[in-house]
């Protein structure tokens, strides 16, 4: 452990966190202060060489920095190449009462984007924004001279990275007290809504068309969004019950859905602490058989693998004979395994964007480490008695991978050193987006704190 840098007092250690996870393994230890370097190192040193520290070139990345100014971050702008002033229209959202496929959500997007320039607003190119989407969805960046990341940009990420300040239109697809087409466009701050009239045949793709060339301004809209109860008790995977839509009859559908859960079981994600929703769509032939299937999800964990694995099993129902135009709408909810989930009723734990970095335009990168779940599997190691408050930062690579962690907080024993050195092993492993454009250092908060109202 001579390599190992420490600054110490009464209140703080700042460690290389990487060399203790090296060293203890992110391991519980029973050892005591005299038996455990770790500790000793934090009671006794108060100050060690930096070129000590450089000096060790077996231990991974991940190093503890002297007193400095706090690290904030901010996007830098970036041109994503369409012209300034055009709305964007991201993709049609639905809220669950609808079952358009990802094809026909792109082709009622062409039609609310011919509406818009008949109110005589500008839209940005739909096929030039396509192709943007397309390949950011494979983790190129083509408005940044076509950069690869580690992972693929979701929506959310896009939006954050190049239309931030761009004229948004935002569409849903609603059916509560009625379905609905609505546009929200956001423009320099302020908020427009457009609405259309009822659409009484929600499974048809051609009446949300017509739908699209009947939008109408209105009031800000009060909105409701439903959760359908789930078919069964949670399990691997769960589905929610299914939203019928077009010319159903006789026996619903629901129980030949919950009989699938078993087999689903096997598309489980292999990260024994992902959460997951799918959003699964559906359509019935004549003979009431699976004519096609499509499984989405906005997770950033979400894999082609588990997708199709889900409509491999989806696509084994059988219906009753019927009309055509029948589709399906449901929910498949791939939980983190229970025995896994440390108790949150105790104590719970979280990352923050550090204090004075811009926490809006940030937040996607955040709810991409939250998605690890990196507290939970720490936790479930590793629980302090003591709460702590910890500065981290992630040294960014610019295709998203984490070169360097830095974390600094109160660790002055040896089941918060193993916490700590737990969190740094596994930001590491966190591949991002790419880096939040301008910045290379990411500065993060730990928190971990006990529940005042059950101690």
């Amino acid at each position: 452990m001579a390599a190992m840098t420490v600054r110490s007092t009464a209140t703080t250690a700042t460690l290389r966190l990487a060399l203790l996870a090296s060293a203890l393994g992110c391991r519980p230890t029973t050892a005591s202060t005299a038996a455990n370097p770790v500790r000793a190192q934090v009671a006794k040193t108060t100050t060690a060489s930096s070129e000590a520290m450089a000096s060790d070139t077996a231990a991974p990345a991940g190093h503890a920095a002297a007193m400095r100014a706090p690290v904030t971050a901010s996007l830098a702008a970036v041109d994503s190449g369409l012209p300034a002033g055009a709305i964007v229209i991201l993709l049609p959202h639905d809220d669950g009462g609808t079952a358009l496929f990802r094809d026909e959500r792109l082709a009622l997007r062409r039609v609310i984007a011919s509406s818009l320039r008949a109110r005589g607003l500008e839209v940005a190119s739909l096929d030039e924004l396509e192709a943007l989407e397309r390949a950011a969805a494979t983790g190129v960046l083509l408005p940044e001279g076509q950069r690869q990341c580690a992972v693929g940009l979701r929506e959310q990420d896009m939006v954050a990275r190049w239309f931030r300040h761009t004229p948004l239109a935002r569409v849903e697809l609603e059916c509560i007290d009625g379905c609905r087409l609505r546009v929200h466009l956001e423009r320099a701050g302020d908020i427009a809504f457009l609405e259309s009239p009822v659409v009484t045949r929600p499974g048809d793709p051609q009446a949300w068309h017509a739908a699209a060339l009947a939008l109408a301004p209105v009031e800000d809209p009060m909105r409701l969004g439903l959760i359908g109860m789930g078919t069964s008790a949670q399990g691997p995977i769960f589905f929610t019950t299914p939203t019928r839509l077009g010319p159903w009859r006789g026996e619903p559908p629901d129980e030949r859905i919950a009989a699938l859960e078993r087999p689903a079981a096997a598309c489980d994600h292999p990260e024994p602490f992902a959460s997951i929703f799918w959003e699964l769509r559906v359509a019935v032939s004549k003979d009431g058989a699976v004519a096609r299937c499509e499984s989405e999800s906005g997770s950033p964990l979400a894999r082609a693998r588990e997708a199709e694995c889900l409509c491999t099993v989806v696509q084994e129902a059988r219906f009753e004979p019927g009309r055509a135009g029948r589709r399906l709408r449901f929910t498949a909810h791939d939980f983190a395994s229970a025995s896994l989930q440390p108790s949150i009723s105790i104590a719970t734990g979280r990352f923050e964007i550090g204090p004075g970095s811009d926490e809006e335009a940030l937040a996607p990168w955040l709810d991409q480490i939250t998605a690890h779940e990196i507290v939970d599997r720490c936790l479930l190691e590793h629980r302090p008695a003591d709460e702590i408050a910890a500065d981290v930062l992630l040294h960014l690579h610019e295709d998203g991978r984490v070169q360097d962690v830095e974390i600094n907080g109160r660790f002055d024993r040896p089941e918060t050193v193993q916490l700590a050195a737990c969190l740094v092993r596994e930001l590491q492993k966190v591949p991002l987006a790419c880096a939040p454009p301008g910045v290379t250092t990411l500065p993060l908060r730990f928190v971990y704190a006990h529940n005042r109202a059950n101690p």
